[in-house]
C-alpha cells in the first residue's frame, strides 16, 4: 500500500462524494418542478435521505472502531456511487416522460434511502482517520484539509451544474459516480488501516463526555442547516425574483455557489492553516463574518449583492466548520473519536434534514425569508461561541487559584 496515495484518494472520494450532494440539492429542486414534484415533495425527498444517515452515521461510527476506518470508507464510496448511478438514470427517464411521476418519486426515494444507508459512514470514518493520523497542534489543519475536499467538491458539483445544465443534468450525474467509484478503487488498493496503531496506543475503551461536546454539536446542526438552506432555496429564489426557467434558475445557481463554495475552499484550505488561529477563534470570528452576510443576502437587493453575500457566508463558514471539528476531536479521548465523529454525523444529517424543509417552508413567506433564517441560525453559533469561551475562562481560572 502506498499511504500518499491511499490519503490523496480519500480526499478525492470526500470530494466527490461532496460535489454529488451538492449537484443533486441544486438540480432537483428546479428539476423537481419540470419532472412534476411540488417543492415540499422535493425537500422531503432530499431530507429522506437525512433522516436515514442519521440513524446509520452512529452505527458506522461504532463499526469504524471495531472493523476499522478502511472498511466503513470503502462501504460508502461504494454506495455514492451506484446511488448517483441510479439517480442519473431515473431522473433522464422522467424527463424523456418514460416513466410516470409517482413512480419517478418512489424509485428516487428508494435511491436516496440506499445512498444515505451507505454513505453514512464516510464522515464519521474519515473525521476519525484525520484524527489518528495528525497530532493535537495539527488537528485545525488536518480537519481544515478534509473539510476543504468536501467544499472543493461543493464546487466541483456546483460547476458541473453550470456545465451541463444546457447539455444534459443525469450525464453530470453518472459522471461524479464514476469518479466516486474510481477513488474508492484506489482506496481499496492503497489507503492503509490508521485503527492497529491507536488500539496499541490506547487499549483502553474510550469515553465520550457529553458535557464537554454538546455545544459543538448544536454549532454543527446550525451550520449545516444554514448551508443546505442556501443550497436548496438559491435556485427557487433566483427562478421567483428573476423570472428564469428552471433549467437557467439551475445554471445561475450553480454558478453562485460555486463562488460561494470557492470561498469556503480558500478558507478552510488556506486560511485555517495559515492563521493558526485556536478552534474556538475560528469559530467565533467565522461566526461573525457568516452573519454579517446572511444579513446582508436578506437586506441588500440584487444579484451581485446575492453573490458577494454567499461569498461571505462560504468565507465564514470555511473557518467555523472546520474550527468545530477540531475543537469537537480535542475535546474527546483517542479511542472516541469514530463515536464521536459518528455522532457529530447526526448533527450534520439533522442539518440536512432541516434545511430543505426550512428552506422550503420560508420561502412561501418571501424570497428573502431563508436569508433571514439563516442569519438566526448563525446567531445560533455566536451564542455557543460565548458559551464555550466563558466556560473555558471559568476552568482556567479554577486551575490558577
Amino acid at each position: 500500500m502506498n499511504p500518499q496515495t491511499g490519503r490523496l484518494a480519500l480526499l478525492a472520494g470526500l470530494l466527490g462524494n461532496a460535489a454529488g450532494h451538492a449537484f443533486l440539492f441544486v438540480v432537483l429542486p428546479p428539476i423537481g418542478r419540470r419532472m412534476g414534484f411540488a417543492d415540499l415533495q422535493t425537500g422531503a425527498l432530499l431530507s429522506l435521505g437525512a433522516l436515514v444517515l442519521i440513524v446509520s452515521a452512529p452505527i458506522w461510527g461504532i463499526v469504524a472502531e471495531k472493523r476499522g476506518r478502511r472498511f466503513v470508507l470503502l462501504a460508502g464510496f461504494a454506495g455514492v456511487a451506484i446511488a448517483l448511478t441510479l439517480f442519473a438514470a431515473v431522473i433522464g427517464l422522467r424527463l424523456d416522460g418514460r416513466i410516470a411521476v409517482g413512480a419517478a418519486f418512489a424509485v428516487l426515494l428508494a435511491v436516496r434511502v440506499l445512498q444515505s444507508i451507505t454513505s453514512g459512514g464516510l464522515f464519521p470514518a474519515a473525521q476519525a482517520y484525520m484524527a489518528d493520523t495528525t497530532s493535537a497542534d495539527r488537528r485545525a489543519g488536518g480537519m481544515g484539509r478534509m473539510a476543504a475536499s468536501f467544499g472543493l467538491g461543493s464546487v466541483i458539483g456546483t460547476g458541473l451544474i453550470w456545465l451541463f445544465a444546457g447539455f444534459s443534468l443525469p450525464l453530470g450525474l453518472a459522471a461524479i459516480a464514476a469518479f466516486v467509484a474510481a477513488a474508492g478503487l484506489i482506496c481499496w488498493r492503497t489507503l492503509p488501516e490508521s485503527l492497529p496503531a491507536i488500539e496499541a496506543a490506547a487499549p483502553v475503551a474510550g469515553r465520550i463526555e457529553f458535557g464537554r461536546i454538546w455545544p459543538f454539536l448544536i454549532v454543527t446542526v446550525l451550520g449545516v442547516t444554514t448551508y443546505a438552506l442556501l443550497q436548496a432555496t438559491t435556485g427557487l429564489r433566483l427562478q421567483d425574483t428573476l423570472g428564469l426557467s428552471p433549467e437557467a434558475a439551475a445554471g445561475r445557481a450553480g454558478a453562485t455557489l460555486t463562488a460561494a463554495s470557492l470561498a469556503m475552499v480558500i478558507s478552510q484550505g488556506f486560511l485555517v492553516g495559515w492563521l493558526r488561529w485556536s478552534p474556538h477563534r475560528l469559530i467565533s470570528v467565522g461566526a461573525a463574518v457568516a452573519l454579517v452576510s446572511m444579513l446582508a443576502m436578506a437586506f441588500l437587493p440584487g444579484y451581485l449583492a446575492l453573490l458577494a453575500a454567499l461569498c461571505g457566508v462560504g468565507l465564514g463558514l470555511g473557518l467555523l466548520l472546520p474550527g468545530n471539528l477540531a475543537a469537537l476531536s480535542l475535546a474527546t479521548g483517542i479511542r472516541a473519536q469514530g463515536k464521536v465523529a459518528g455522532i457529530n454525523a447526526v448533527g450534520q444529517g439533522l442539518g440536512m434534514v432541516l434545511g430543505p424543509i426550512v428552506g422550503a417552508a420560508l420561502l412561501q413567506h418571501s424570497p428573502l425569508a431563508p436569508s433571514l433564517g439563516g442569519a438566526a441560525m448563525i446567531a445560533g453559533v455566536c451564542l455557543m461561541a460565548a458559551i464555550v469561551t466563558m466556560t473555558m475562562n471559568k476552568q482556567q481560572a479554577m486551575e490558577t487559584r
